[in-house]
């Protein structure tokens, strides 16, 4: 896999030659405006002109209807202007000419009759080939006739929620965990169905693993999301021990911060910056061990708003010298204070140290209260039942979203260990495949 930049036409020209060699993967990274759609037209028109059998062995996905069809009318006025046997005067032009007319002389050879028959090129949205997968599939997929798709489906989440929350008047199995849901949220039953109105629309992130809560008991369950929230404080602070300077300047906070950590102490405020007494002259390292250490550097540094100090106070532990009475104390945390507020300047040319430390203070506990732990549980009993309530909403009103035709797509499809029909006989088709803004923070897309 290779990653490469876009630029301006003619600087890049040996980027973009590289980007049509069919023999290499490719992700092109870009601004807009820059010539990626031009680009992947040409690599489409690459690929068109050395399918084995069909033009259905390339396959383009784009974010929205309007760019499927901007590539497709660009891939066809392509091979319109091919038709003519003079090459246009511009050098890019010339390119995509000589590559239409590679194109037509494959679609002449095998008989695609491409100018005729556009349909066959297979440039569509995501949700337009889970569509199709569904259509091949229909009883695997779960789908009879294949029903509406609902752009904004609001209203049956909205529904299917309702339908789940009328458990509290049943002796339903989840009966109690909606209680306890509800009691959480001080009996505030719209806010509840709105909550979990959100939460099925991006169902697809969190029912893979949600799914499985029947089939493990509750403390297996706390040690398994527990597990996740440890992960999630390891790979911060791992992130910080990249990044932490190396500048005397800006270590100078590891010899003040214990000292501040001291005064905390002796004032006795609760403060995590005491904390910080246990540094040693080094930056703490990436342990949960070590959380401690860096949620104190973080209160230091840090306002409340996350925003680095300008100023340090006695809360901080650096009380203002003219309040001491004895000379040598005045002196003392007069120097202190002049000491931390030129680690304070120095951490101003270490932005990405900085944000990665403001991202820990946002991270989750490391444990669940009990009082927590009480309502996840909760969710984890809902969830399955709400999704299961949002698929009686969908078979009532023949509609689905875009997230439930994914996920039946999947089901059409099996998975690595068990393909169905279906996914072998892609397999063997479909030999390419462009996408155009892939969305790599969908679970399902991915």
């Amino acid at each position: 896999m290779q990653i490469s930049p876009l630029n301006d036409l003619g600087a890049d020209e040996h980027i973009r030659e590289q980007a049509l060699d069919p023999t290499q993967s490719f992700i092109v990274q870009a601004p807009a405006g820059s010539g990626k759609t031009g680009l992947l037209t040409q690599r489409f028109l690459v690929l068109l002109s050395i399918a084995e059998l069909a033009p259905e062995e390339c396959l383009a996905i784009t974010f929205t209807r309007k760019a499927a069809a901007e590539m497709r009318d660009r891939i066809l006025l392509a091979l319109e202007r091919a038709k003519n046997p003079n090459p246009p005067l511009d050098l890019y032009e010339q390119k995509t000419w000589r590559l239409a007319c590679r194109v037509l002389a494959r679609d002449r050879l095998l008989g695609w009759d491409l100018l005729h028959n556009p349909n066959r090129l297979k440039i569509q949205t995501i949700d337009a080939f889970c569509a199709s997968l569904t259509r091949q599939m229909p009883i695997l997929s779960r789908f009879g006739a294949t029903p509406a798709i609902k752009e904004d489906a609001s209203d049956l989440y909205q529904t299917a929620a309702k339908n789940l929350l009328k458990g509290l008047e049943t002796d339903d199995p989840w009966s109690t965990s909606c209680r306890v849901l509800l009691s959480h949220l001080d009996n505030n039953l719209s806010l509840a169905v709105r909550l979990l109105a959100n939460m099925l629309l991006h169902r697809d992130q969190w029912l893979p693993h949600i799914g499985k809560t029947y089939a493990i008991s509750e403390l297996e369950m706390r040690q398994l999301l527990e597990s996740g929230l440890e992960t999630v404080i390891r790979e911060s602070l791992s992130e910080i021990v990249s990044h932490v300077p190396i500048e005397s300047a800006a270590t100078e906070i590891l010899a003040v911060a214990p000292m501040a950590a001291v005064e905390c102490e002796r004032l006795a405020s609760g403060s995590i910056i005491a904390h910080c007494r246990a540094l040693q002259g080094k930056w703490p390292g990436d342990g949960l061990g070590d959380l401690s250490c860096w949620y104190g550097l973080a209160e230091l540094l840090f306002t409340e708003e996350n925003v680095l100090r300008k100023i340090v106070t006695k809360q901080q532990g650096f009380p203002a010298p003219s309040s001491m009475t004895d000379l040598a104390d005045k002196q003392h945390f007069k120097a202190l204070k002049e000491r931390m507020q030129g680690c304070l300047k120095a951490m101003e040319h270490h932005p990405i140290f900085l944000e990665k430390l403001r991202l820990l203070r946002e991270c989750p506990p490391k444990r669940y209260t009990e009082e927590q732990w009480e309502v996840v549980w909760a969710l984890t009993q809902l969830l399955p039942v709400l999704v299961a309530q949002l698929a009686l909403v969908f078979q009532e009103n023949n509609a689905v979203d875009f997230t439930e035709m994914s996920l039946a797509a999947l089901k059409a499809l099996g998975d690595s260990d068990a393909p169905t029909d279906l996914a072998l006989g892609l397999d063997y088709r479909i030999r390419h495949i462009l996408v155009d803004e892939f969305q790599d923070t969908a679970l399902s897309q991915f």
